[in-house]
């Protein structure tokens, strides 16, 4: 244990302590002093003296002891607090070294107690952080990692101050002056109108994050895109307890990116108080990563994602019994009511702008809404548990950032079966991807690439609601070459598109709501 930055703290302060009572010290001598300068002026000095002694006898006789008395020092309860302000200044300065000077290495220490993550993505994680190994691998990892965690807080600027929109109702314009005739319907004019002024936002999240060796890894490809500076974080945050390999590697998303939470589903039978607290914990666990500078946690606005999109009126409920409030949700999927048209197959003139998604039909989605108006047709929500109905949610004051839904048909020889002839609207999440598209070998798979591209397209010549990808770190292990070069390979699709003028801006949730913030 390392008691070098306690010990210099605590002396600091036991110095500056010294110093402060010895200047009391010396005002209260030259206050007397010059108060007995004064009673010498006006006459005889009076003296206060103590004074005990004993006669010798004389005859036999004893004589009485002579005693007088001044006035008594209090010297005890003076020793008293003298002690009590040194043991005072010295627990001070311990408090100040550990939660004011240096919270990250605090954070540090308490990971590297012991103990290790648990899950099944964590034991595919066990490898990168070298715990199946024999050698020091894994000790340069937790190092690394507790080098990560106690770095300098990043400069990001103020904190965003996210606006309360939990009165917007679902409408398919991002603006309301978008809707040049007040139909609330897109026409002709109004759709070049939003394709001049509206950006296509691409929304990418990852969600768990204990898989930590494809979670190093999405830190890698994203960076490189300068990307994951605008991804949006789902952390299992109540698994944030002792690793500090975690701490580590979640302190780069603190960092970077926008942090919301993901916790364990708490069962059919589950009481808001359930959830509540499971949210409450998870909150606090990851706000004890180091925020940016000048940021802080409870200022923060947080969100929620469902573990599986499975999500319950109790679950909202909860979101808004949770301490610090959860400031919106991105668990419910949209799907557009028309069935696709027929892609047509354009050519791209010479000299003039790439039409950019010439082969997808327009897709027009409700950009996000409060719970509590009126929820939209478009809104796929889950079946109850045990039921073919749809699962009821109420109406709770919260924000809805949804995720708009791929269409997706599946590829030959994907083990799909059925659904790799036919198509289906599925969540926008890679796990559905390579159920349908499969993954094999060291080369990327082109078919979920040009899936998701074509999807992204459809939205570019719609409304332009945002566009939604999710990403599960445990999908992006090592042994997983296919579905690493395939994320590349789309990162690199969607740059290219970017490069040949398609306003495509990435954003993290946060970022999103302030800008809706601006124009309502």
């Amino acid at each position: 244990m390392n008691i070098a930055g306690p010990v210099a703290a605590t002396l600091f302060i036991l110095t500056g302590l010294t110093v402060v009572g010895a200047l009391i010290s010396y005002a209260i001598f030259r206050a007397r002093e010059r108060t007995r300068a004064k009673s010498r002026g006006e006459g005889p000095m009076v003296l206060e003296f103590f004074v005990e002694y004993q006669l010798p006898s004389a005859g036999g006789v004893a004589h009485d002891r002579l005693s007088h008395t001044v006035r008594g020092g209090r010297s005890f309860w003076a020793a008293l607090l003298t002690w009590l302000v040194l043991v005072a200044g010295a627990a001070g300065g311990v408090w100040i070294y550990y939660y004011v000077l240096d919270p990250g290495q605090r954070d540090a220490r308490r990971g590297g107690q012991g103990g290790a993550t648990t899950g099944k993505d964590t034991a595919g994680s066990g490898r990168a952080a070298g715990g199946s190994g024999s050698g020091g691998g894994g000790a340069a990892i937790n190092a690394a990692a507790a080098v990560a965690a106690a770095r300098k807080p990043m400069e990001r600027g103020p904190q965003p101050n996210v606006p309360d929109l939990t009165e917007r109702a679902a409408s398919l314009f991002a603006r309301a002056a978008h809707d040049l005739d007040g139909d609330g319907k897109i026409g002709r004019r109004e759709r070049l109108l939003i394709q001049r002024r509206v950006p296509q936002f691409v929304l990418l999240s990852i969600n768990d994050g204990m898989a930590l060796e494809g979670f190093s890894f999405l830190r890698k490809a994203l960076e490189r895109q300068d990307v994951w500076r605008h991804t949006t974080f789902f952390l299992s945050g109540e698994r944030l307890t002792k690793d500090v390999t975690l701490a580590g590697a979640w302190q780069h998303a603190a960092d970077s990116g926008d942090l919301g939470v993901c916790v364990a589903p708490r069962g059919a039978k589950a009481k808001v108080g359930d959830w509540a607290s499971a949210f409450t914990r998870a909150i606090g666990r990851l706000s004890t990563l180091r925020a940016p500078r000048a940021w802080r946690w409870m200022a923060h606005a947080w969100g929620a994602r469902a573990a599986k999109l499975a999500v319950s009126k109790t679950y909202f409920e909860a979101l808004l019994a949770t301490k610090p409030p959860i400031r919106y949700d991105s668990s419910l999927v949209l799907q557009p009511l028309d069935s696709p048209a027929r892609p047509r197959l354009r050519r791209r003139r010479r000299g003039r702008a790439p039409v950019v998604g010439a082969l997808a039909p327009p897709r027009d989605l409700p950009w996000p809404f409060s719970l509590k108006t009126p929820q939209p047709r478009e809104l796929m929500l889950p079946a109850a548990p045990g039921s073919q109905t749809a699962v009821a949610i109420g109406k709770p004051a919260i924000i809805e950032v949804p995720l708009a839904a791929w269409r997706l048909r599946g590829s030959a020889g994907s083990g799909s079966g059925s659904a790799a002839s036919k198509a289906s609207w599925q969540p926008p999440m890679d796990d559905r991807l390579w159920a349908l598209y499969g993954c094999a070998g060291s080369g990327p798979n082109t078919d979920a690439v040009k899936a998701v591209m074509r999807n992204l397209r459809a939205h570019l010549r719609g409304n332009r609601a945002p566009f939604s990808i999710g990403l599960r770190p445990g999908n992006y292990l090592e042994s997983r070459a296919c579905k690493r070069r395939t994320i590349e390979l789309l990162l690199d699709r969607i740059r290219q598109l970017i490069d040949d003028g398609a306003n495509i801006r990435f954003v993290t949730v946060p970022e999103l709501l302030l800008w809706l913030g601006r124009g309502k």
